[in-house]
Order: structure tokens, then sequence, then C-alpha cells
């Protein structure tokens, strides 16, 4: 009989580590399923816009699929065939140029945005003062601000990281309000009973509880700052995919137009997938 529980013993753990083995491929199987069926769709795209063009049915200056993929791997991997090949192995280059800016421009916004949106989220008198206000701004779009950079900032790349950091800096901090302000009000009430300072309600009681929000923001404003670093290298910056996209534009390559409008694509899918398991780390979710 001690031979039978001992066998039921070693069953019953080995069926729990089965079980665990199971889940974790399950889980594993669930996640590359999640990535594997998010390309179908743009897998169907390339198939359906090749066929097109195949056919004579895609206008002229649109380049199909095949011919864009063969720039991307020259923009990336390529050797200059003349002294004019501007697209050839220069790629990891603009790459470069646009991600520095982004993450400087995103880091300004998230050290101003947080802060300041704890505060307006926490203080009803900060929130009516200067709620409207920020509200105002962030309808302005970010090719009008283009001026006021210029005149501020000068033909500089801050002017382009100045512009990444605005564009990113309302969602944040819109999100980051809205949390605070989602958190019960007796999370508060039992911080000033056990004799909390109004800064440490801040930072231990509020700030925690609005991070799935304040995430949520971060997720937004990283995507805001791709969107916003095309129209920044515009301006003041000879390098980065926005402009090498308006060059090739100037140069007739849409071949070389399309490959930056995806890489940019790539780019703010992998920040934003980057952010968000960041946050769950954080939050535990």
């Amino acid at each position: 009989m001690t031979t039978d529980v001992h066998r039921r013993r070693v069953d019953g753990r080995g069926g729990r580590a089965m079980s665990t083995s199971a889940a974790r491929v399950s889980w594993t199987d669930r996640r590359a399923g999640r990535l594997a069926f998010g390309l179908v769709v743009p897998a169907a795209l390339a198939l359906i816009l090749q066929v097109l063009a195949g056919r004579g049915l895609l206008p002229g200056t649109v380049p199909p699929p095949s011919v864009v993929a063969e720039s991307l791997w020259h923009w990336v991997a390529g050797t200059p065939k003349s002294s004019v090949d501007l697209y050839a192995g220069t790629w990891w280059d603009q790459v470069w140029g646009s991600g520095r800016r982004v993450l400087l421009g995103y880091l300004v916004a998230t050290v101003a945005a947080v802060p300041l949106g704890v505060l307006l989220g926490g203080n009803r008198v900060a929130f009516l003062a200067l709620d409207p206000m920020i509200h105002a701004l962030r309808t302005i779009p970010a090719p009008s601000w283009v001026p006021f950079s210029l005149v501020v900032f000068g033909l500089s790349p801050l002017s382009a990281v100045w512009l990444i950091a605005l564009v990113a800096f309302f969602p944040i901090v819109v999100n980051t309000v809205i949390g605070v302000q989602q958190v019960p009000a007796i999370y508060r009430d039992a911080g000033r009973m056990l004799g909390a300072s109004t800064f440490v309600i801040w930072t231990r009681v509020l700030f925690p509880a609005a991070l799935p929000f304040v995430f949520v923001g971060l997720r937004l404003g990283v995507g805001m700052a791709w969107i916003a670093v095309v129209v920044s290298e515009l301006i003041g910056v000879e390098s980065g995919l926005g402009y090498s996209l308006y060059q090739a534009y100037q140069f007739g390559r849409m071949d070389i137009m399309i490959a930056a409008m995806c890489t940019l694509g790539v780019l703010g899918v992998v920040s934003d997938r980057l952010v968000g398991a960041i946050g769950r780390s954080v939050v535990g979710r």
C-alpha cells in the first residue's frame, strides 16, 4: 500500500509538471500564432499588389513589392556602385539617426509629462488651471509647429528633438491625468489616516495605482514620436528615415519611399511592443 501511495504522489507531481510544461508550450504557441497571424494581411496585400503589377494594373509610378524588397535589401546591405549611389548600405545610418532622435524626444516627453500628469490628476486647482491649455495645444497639428521651431531653435537637430518631444508629450500627460483621477478616493484617505504627506501620497499611492493608464499613454506617445520624426527631419537635419523619404521623393525613387515607410511602420510596432512588454512587467498584468 505504501508503494501505491508513493506512486500516486509521484504521478501527481509528474502530472502537475506535465501540465505546467504543456501550459508553457501552449503559451509559446499562442504567442507565435499571434505573430504569424499578424503577418497574414501584409503578406496577402503584397501578393495582391505583385499580381496586379504583373498584369499592368498598377500605376506606372508605383513599383511592385518585389522591386521594393530588392531596393530595401540594397539599401540595407548593398555596396555603392558609383559615387552618386545614395541608397547602398546607408539604411543603418538612417535608422540610427531617426532612432536616436525618437529616443531622446520620447524620454524628454516622458520625464515632463508623467510628473505633470500626476500633479494635474491629484490637484484640482492645477487641473482647472492647466487642462484647457493642454487640450488646446494638443489639437495643433505637428506641421504647424515647424515654423515656430525654426525661429526658436534654428536649423539644428535640436528643433527635431523638440518637435518629437512636443508631439509625444500630450498623449502621455492626458492618460496619466485620467489614470490618477480614476484612483479610488479611499486610497488617498487611507494614506492620510496613516500620516502620509501629500508628496508620499502622490508618489507611493496615486502614481503606482495609475500605472496602467500611464503605460497606455507611453504606448501612444512612442507611436506619435515615430510619426513626428518624419516631419521633424524635414528641417535642420540631413539624415534619418524622414530625410531619406523626402530625398527619395525629390529623386523620383518611389521604391525607396515605400521602403522607408515600411521601415518606419516596423520600428513603430517594435517600439510599441517593447513599451507594452515593459508595462506588463511593471504592472504585473
